[in-house]
């Protein structure tokens, strides 16, 4: 393991048992705060023509531990939506819920890119 994966990276793997295509080549990492029309960007990316298997797409939902009701069910039907959205490459979701003090999209892109790290 590296040694950034050790001292700095997000302590706990999201997908531990996700193992990529030997042949990835595009990993995109989404930090999604509230977003209504997620599925919709996830539907353009899906319309680019990408070998199968070759991309991966990490969204990071992401919500402060005191957020609001509102924020959390939209946070809610986002996730349930991508459960069932189908497309062409991987999609990996993750709902985080993370501290107050240091939550944001700063966090949630790094915890995605600590995932496309790993």
């Amino acid at each position: 393991m590296s040694i950034y994966l050790e001292r700095y990276a997000w302590p706990e793997a999201c997908f531990p048992d996700f193992h990529p295509p030997e042949d990835l080549f595009l990993i995109l990492v989404i930090p999604s705060f509230k977003e209504p029309d997620l599925i919709g960007a996830l539907e353009s990316i899906n319309a680019c023509q990408y070998p199968s298997g070759k991309m991966l797409v990490i969204v990071v939902l992401n919500e402060a531990e005191n957020a609001s009701q509102a924020i959390k069910k939209a946070n809610s039907k986002t996730l349930s939506d991508l459960q069932k959205f189908v497309c062409d490459y991987p999609l990996l979701v993750t709902l985080k819920k993370l501290p107050s003090k240091i939550a944001g999209v700063g966090l949630a892109r790094k915890i995605g890119m600590d995932e496309a790290l790993r």
